[in-house]
């Protein structure tokens, strides 16, 4: 219901994704935007541990695995299985994950216990008492350390393929193991492979160690991956969405009518008659609609619906509406849109008064709520 009110008064909607890399359906109107993924710059001043610092130092680079806020759902089962996931491959690995267990002293690792469940997915089947320090092929951090940072050392990214994380590893150049949970993420998953940038997903109904450890040795093995990663993020390096996005909501804020649009500016649509032709004056029917500052016209059908393929437009901005008066006798409540040099942009009629009445008010309205472009 809300999308519904969103879409009928024009109110703009913004999508955090590259147009370069999944492009604007057609039938999305001129109200929605794709500003490009929303990838938050690294904050001024921020350095990394000596810890992270001399991990990367230490040898090639590493493998990255998040899970993103999917871990939530079982901080320790899933750390779990990352581990076992690096121990299998047997690569380094740089591992967010927030389970207490890495934040106490001394660093332990976490439990595989048998049949555990992570969203009613099966994580391993090796019991294991605990104890013992972590291999020191993995270091765990947590999520303070910015991805942009640690996607920049490492060569691989397993994820969650949500859309922050899919933004990163484009805007990275790094290849992906994507390992959807929900929504979105499934689509993401597909598309990344789509690209070029990713081997096949290991969904969460699928994701254990050994399907993690065996979809990354392959992603690392696959050279192909990496060469397309770069291609894609030198197509989008100077794409930035937040900013985009930031300058479309700024240049909403500051008009007013455009906050209120329900309130203030008038929405009509309706069937009417335009006059059309100079020497030989002819009267055809369309369906027009008034939104924002536009006034549209479509084909008319005689179901009472519409074209949605827009057939003309005229801008409502500084206009002037004038009475018409048709010599012929044919259309006797019509009225005439200038423009505020005067030049006659359009003749229109309706069927009644009252139904010209309130097309001239609002037109007359949504002109008068026109504010110049600074």
């Amino acid at each position: 219901r809300n999308l519904a009110f969103l879409h009928h008064q024009d109110f703009p909607v913004l999508h955090g994704f590259s147009p370069l890399i999944l492009g604007k359906p057609q039938d999305w109107g001129r109200w929605i935007h794709l500003s490009g993924f929303w990838v938050p710059p690294m904050l001024a001043g921020w350095t990394p541990s000596d810890e992270l610092s001399r991990f990367l130092a230490a040898g090639p680079p590493p493998v990255l695995i998040s899970f993103g806020s999917m871990a939530s759902a079982e901080e320790e089962g899933l750390a779990a299985l990352g581990l076992e996931a690096a121990r299998l491959a047997g690569m380094r690995v740089i591992l967010v994950s927030e389970w207490g267990g890495f934040t106490s002293t001394p660093r332990k690792v976490p439990r595989i216990q048998q049949k555990k469940r992570i969203c009613g997915v099966v994580t391993g089947t090796n019991q294991k008492e605990g104890g013992g320090d972590l291999p020191s092929n993995v270091l765990v951090v947590d999520r303070g350390v910015p991805i942009q940072y640690l996607l920049s050392q490492c060569s691989l990214a397993a994820h969650c393929a949500c859309t922050l994380w899919t933004g990163a590893v484009l805007k990275s150049g790094v290849p992906s193991v994507p390992c959807p949970f929900v929504a979105e993420q499934r689509f993401w998953a597909t598309h990344l492979a789509d690209l070029g940038v990713a081997g096949p997903a290991v969904p969460v109904e699928k994701l254990t160690a050994d399907s993690l450890a065996s979809a990354l040795t392959a992603a690392l093995a696959n050279s192909d991956l990496s060469k397309r990663a770069v291609e894609l993020r030198e197509m989008i390096s100077s794409e930035n969405g937040v900013h985009n996005a930031v300058d479309l909501i700024s240049r909403f804020m500051q008009r007013p009518w455009d906050r209120t649009a329900m309130q203030i500016l008038p929405r009509r649509e309706g069937d009417l008659e335009m006059q059309e032709g100079s020497m030989f004056t002819s009267w055809n029917r369309y369906k027009f609609v008034l939104k924002d500052h536009c006034l549209e016209y479509h084909r008319y059908l005689p179901t009472g619906l519409h074209d949605p393929q827009v057939m003309g437009t005229f801008g409502m901005a500084d206009i002037k509406v004038e009475d018409h008066v048709d010599s012929s006798g044919h259309q006797q409540y019509a009225f005439t849109i200038k423009d505020k040099k005067g030049k006659k942009m359009c003749t229109v009629g309706a069927s009644n008064a009252r139904e010209k009445d309130a097309w001239v008010q609002s037109l007359t309205d949504v002109s008068a709520s026109w504010e110049a472009p600074l």
